[in-house]
């Protein structure tokens, strides 16, 4: 990936791990459809949003 959203700029900040994962590739747009693009169950795919 060659950006960083400012969310992963947050966490770099912190020192906390994460992995990023991209579905900009695709026509994902849904939750349950990036669930799919991922291979993963869609119960266990969250959104993440970060206030100040």
């Amino acid at each position: 990936m060659d950006y960083k959203t400012n969310v992963m700029r947050l966490l770099d900040q912190k020192k906390i791990p994460y992995e990023s994962y991209s579905y900009a590739d695709t026509d994902a747009i849904s939750g349950t459809a990036v669930a799919e693009v991922l291979g993963e169950n869609p119960a266990q795919v969250f959104k993440t949003l970060v206030g100040q």
